[in-house]
């Protein structure tokens, strides 16, 4: 009797030792939001590697000093979640480049969304293959705010299912810089674990240019930024307490070549869209489904909150994107 409640105690300090370390490891929450932390981020760069973290490989796409340590940013092969850990945890790290990730789902589907034709509209990735529905809201700049019907109908639904509900929330540093109580929302809805958000990459300014034709519009217009655009926004979700996803949608659904090759080479996958609510596209099993969270689309918002009224007859549930694709 003894002997098994010594047994017992050892392996309580194991465990306990291990949730302590993964704790040391793990600067933001395993949720991915510190609700009320702004952080200091320096030497932000593309760093291509593969190590082992708690006994499993997983692979690096960037690496920076936050608030004055050294961590690195990581993608799990297996489902592309991404969490930021202290670089001193890794193992065995060894240089990689974006194209050898490939044998993942993660790196499959880089390659999915980065294979030609490249389309001027709505290119990478708008479906996949999953029984579920993954909902997508952008948050592009807007002097109109915050969609508080549609988050609340969310909330609503996560009470009445008992269940966090997955949702990409495309952000934008533009949104996040004018509206950073909301943004504050945002981020305790994923602490409190009502939504789980995947934060999608939408650029950091989201420039149109009125009466520009669209191939020299958005990102393709020729006083882009690009690695301000797309690092920029990673580096300012970070200071913000969020972890950056792997997902990146292009402002307008308008891209070519080489920006396209550029986001990829970057480690990110293209999100477009099959279901535009406000374009009138209907949502079907396996479909990406995409509305505007910043009140610049209210037909939207209201075709959404329509189409979550039926989502049960459908037999439609809102799903995570790797679920999904």
């Amino acid at each position: 009797m003894l002997q098994q409640v010594y047994v017992l105690w050892i392996l309580f300090i194991v465990l306990t030792s291990q949730v302590a370390m993964a704790n040391v490891c793990r600067p933001f929450p395993l949720n991915g939001t510190h609700p009320g932390v702004r952080y200091r981020v320096k030497a932000y760069r593309v760093n291509f590697e593969q190590c082992i973290f708690e006994g499993q490989n997983v692979y690096v796409i960037r690496e920076f000093r936050l608030n004055g340590v050294k961590a690195k940013l990581l993608v799990n092969g297996s489902d592309a979640s991404s969490e930021i850990i202290k670089s001193s945890c890794l193992k065995l790290c060894k240089k990689r480049s974006w194209q050898e990730f490939t044998k993942t789902f993660y790196g499959n589907l880089l390659e999915h969304s980065s294979a030609p034709p490249y389309r001027l509209r709505n290119d990478g990735i708008t479906y996949g293959r999953g029984r579920k529905v993954s909902l997508t809201i952008d948050m592009c700049p807007s002097s109109r705010g915050f969609s508080k019907s549609v988050y609340r109908a969310l909330e609503k639904r996560a009470k009445s299912e008992k269940r966090v509900i997955p949702v990409g929330v495309a952000m934008t540093r533009a949104w996040m810089k004018r509206w950073p109580q909301h943004f504050l929302i945002l981020k305790n809805y994923q602490a409190r674990n009502v939504l789980a958000i995947e934060w999608i990459n939408h650029s950091a300014n989201h420039r149109y240019y009125r009466g520009v034709p669209f191939r020299n519009n958005f990102l393709l217009n020729s006083k882009t930024n690009l690695q301000d655009e797309i690092l920029g926004n990673e580096i300012a979700l970070i200071r913000a307490g969020v972890t950056p996803g792997v997902f990146f949608r292009f402002p307008g659904l308008v891209s070519n070549k080489r920006t396209m090759n550029y986001v990829t080479r970057k480690g990110l996958v293209v999100l477009g869209a099959q279901a535009w609510l406000a374009k009138s596209q209907r949502p079907q099993l396996g479909s990406i489904v995409l509305i505007h969270g910043n009140k610049n689309e209210p037909i939207g918002e209201s075709l959404l909150l329509k189409y979550m009224k039926t989502m049960r007859v459908r037999g439609h549930e809102f799903g995570r994107l790797d679920e999904v694709l």
